[in-house]
């Protein structure tokens, strides 16, 4: 056990909380992964893939106040919370595809679980990019682990 590590991850827990907007642009490309091998025939390039997740992710970020709110709120409605925050975008998520690319319903549904899956690893870099120069930046300080 050491504490060093956990004032760290601490520390990179407070700058995504801090900076939760930024991450979710930092995770569209990773998200955009997903309508691009899936509906691969279609004309899209993978910018126009970007920017349907674009509206993805606002809506998401939308979604998120009101429920802030009633976390705030209630504390006793978080675990309501979470599984409406996984559910309302991953539905939002499979009427965009389905509707903009105008597949059939299981290819939008292999995409809005291939997009979630892909917004973890981006969540899981984008975390360890973090927590690595959060390390390097207690090793220049002389902090030892």
């Amino acid at each position: 056990y050491n504490p060093v590590y956990d004032k760290l991850a601490q520390n990179t827990q407070d700058i995504i909380t801090k900076y939760y907007a930024l991450m979710w642009v930092f995770c569209i490309p990773f998200l955009s992964l997903a309508p691009f091998f899936v509906f691969r025939n279609s004309e899209l390039k993978f910018v126009y893939h970007n920017v349907i997740l674009c509206y993805i992710v606002g809506v998401n970020l939308i979604l998120g106040i009101p429920s802030m709110i009633l976390v705030a709120l209630w504390k006793s409605s978080e675990p309501v919370i979470d599984i409406v925050w996984i559910v309302l975008p991953f539905l939002y998520c499979f009427y965009m595809y389905h509707s903009y690319f105008k597949q059939k319903i299981w290819k939008s549904i292999l995409c809005s679980i291939l997009s979630f899956l892909f917004i973890v690893v981006g969540y899981g870099i984008l975390f360890a990019l973090i927590f690595i120069v959060l390390c390097l930046i207690e090793l220049s300080k002389g902090t030892s682990f």
